[in-house]
């Protein structure tokens, strides 16, 4: 049979396009890449015998949690928390290639429903360690009080030695942990890393097991108990479509929170300082539901809110705790950010120098520095400012309350330290005005503080029937990346469509090839 000269060139093209395509196929759409927690995981081998497993069961008391990647989509946070999920592990990246476009939506948004979060990489043991340690650090930012340590997700040999694979998983690992003050945790099986690892150099690091399907997950020889364990990849979490790997945590809520971030909160020094809701001496309290954390507004560029509602006892609150190097009079302003801030009669409660005040706030009055009062403290600490969410009006419920940054200033810091002089602090002379402001004569000096009207007054600069004052006007602050079986995950779990070999394109344009030299 033979063909004319037009069929034969239309073949020759079409075999050398089939042949570029299926190349470029090989390289590009490689079912290894771009993967998540467990996609490569083989968890057993016909030459592997359970003789060289430990069983290692939970203890009596676990946590829920679950780890997801961009595979997972769109997820309601919300619902997530409401489902009882404790905990998330969000994926960073797969090695230095293939970095997680929706991390930084899942980052935020577990941390503004409760849901404790940490970060994790998938590593590849053919990519430079030290840079994909440090590829981590910048994807997943300074870490927060509360946030659990960042993982190494091991997996894959890719091709290198057990000597290889150990010195890289050390080398990021002594990165990450210099970095961040805390020792990573180590996502492996126990097949893998018994077989491609060959290590026992790490068993001090937290072991976070992948085994599904098991009532007790066996454990590599390396390790005598798991800390995390991966159960599922087929999980299914309220506000997630489609299979999400599951896990537990060996211990209760408190050892949980115990294995995250710790911060020391810093005493506040004589001229005062800033204390900002991220900071380690402000705490978010209640039922984290509704809490609501936001990363593009408020003082920094963060800030909490929640909504007050009609109830004997608070739900949430936030409180700013206080240690003092030195007692003093000093001004109390709050920063608050006019978009979330919905209540006109906010309690600020004051717990300062053996006595316990409430002080009524309209945070609606103004978009940035909020007077609240200027205030006696001792030195020490057991103070603190705190706002509930309760209250006794209807019509002041349901409305939003920001808790941001507390600005504490100095005013009676002595003039050899560069503070105020002793006679002509603020409001000398006449102050703000005759009533409710500062004093005429002298400003809130130490025994007679603002006094008033309707404005704060008393010994200690806090009338108990206080009411909102009007906020001064100082300058607004600048608030502002296995390798034989897939069990699950990856492409393979999101239903990513599959590739035709390349080796069929291959052959296809050599056929075409040869067809043309006969004819």
């Amino acid at each position: 049979m033979k063909f004319g000269s037009r069929a034969l060139w239309f073949l020759w093209l079409l075999g050398s396009w089939a042949v570029v395509a299926g190349l470029v196929a090989g390289c590009s759409a490689n079912p290894r890449r771009d993967a998540t927690m467990g996609s490569q995981m083989v968890f057993d081998h016909p030459a592997f015998t359970a003789n060289h497993a430990l069983n290692d069961c939970p203890g009596s008391a676990t946590v829920r949690g679950i780890d997801v990647s961009k595979w997972q989509g769109d997820i309601d946070w919300d619902q997530v928390a409401n489902s009882g999920v404790e905990f998330a592990f969000v994926r960073a990246s797969d090695g230095l290639t293939y970095p997680d476009n929706r991390f930084a939506e899942n980052w935020s948004g577990a941390k503004a429903s409760g849901v404790l979060r940490g970060a994790y990489q998938f590593f590849r043991s053919d990519e430079d360690p030290q840079e994909q340690a440090d590829y981590l650090l910048e994807i997943m930012g300074a870490l927060q009080p509360g946030d659990l340590p960042p993982v190494i997700d091991v997996e894959t040999h890719d091709g290198q030695s057990p000597a290889t694979i150990e010195a890289n998983i050390r080398t990021w690992i002594e990165r990450v942990e210099g970095a961040v003050g805390m020792k990573p945790i180590i996502y492996t099986g126990e097949y893998f890393w018994n077989e491609y690892v060959q290590s026992g150099a790490f068993s001090e690091y937290p072991l976070w097991i992948a085994q599904w399907g098991v009532a007790c997950p066996s454990i590599p020889t390396a390790w005598t108990h798991w800390t995390f364990w991966q159960d599922s990849a087929t999980g299914s979490i309220d506000g997630i479509v489609g299979d999400t790997d599951t896990d537990t945590y060996n211990g209760d809520i408190q050892d949980l929170i115990a294995e995250g971030q710790s911060a020391t909160c810093d005493a506040i020094p004589p001229a005062g300082r800033t204390v900002d809701d991220r900071d380690a001496c402000f705490e978010a309290g209640g039922n984290p539901v509704y809490l609501r954390l936001v990363d593009n507004a408020g003082y920094g560029g963060n800030l909490t809110w929640t909504r007050s509602w009609i109830a004997a006892n608070p739900e949430n609150y936030g409180q700013w705790k206080l240690t003092f190097e030195e007692g003093g009079s000093y001004r109390v302003e709050a920063y608050v950010d006019s978009t979330y801030a919905e209540w006109g009669r906010v309690p600020y409660i004051f717990e300062h120098a053996g006595a316990t005040q409430t002080l009524l706030v309209d945070q609606t009055a103004v978009d940035g520095w909020l007077l609240i009062a200027d205030v006696e403290f001792s030195a020490g600490g057991e103070q603190s400012i705190r706002v509930n969410d309760n209250v006794e009006d209807p019509s002041d419920s349901g409305l939003q309350i920001v808790f941001d940054a507390i600005r504490l200033t100095r005013l009676d810091l002595p003039a050899a330290d560069g503070g105020p002089g002793a006679d002509g602090g603020p409001g000398a002379d006449g102050g703000s005005g005759t009533d409710g402001g500062p004093g005429a004569d002298g400003g809130p000096g130490a025994d007679e503080g603002p006094e008033g009207d309707g404005g704060p007054e008393g010994d200690d600069g806090i009338g108990g029937d206080a009411h909102a004052v009007d906020p001064l006007d100082p300058p607004p602050l600048n608030g502002r990346l296995g390798d034989t079986e897939s069990e699950g995950g990856g492409c393979e779990n999101a239903g990513c469509a599959n590739t035709p070999p390349s080796w069929f394109a291959v052959v296809f344009g050599l056929v075409a090839a040869i067809v043309r030299r006969r004819w």
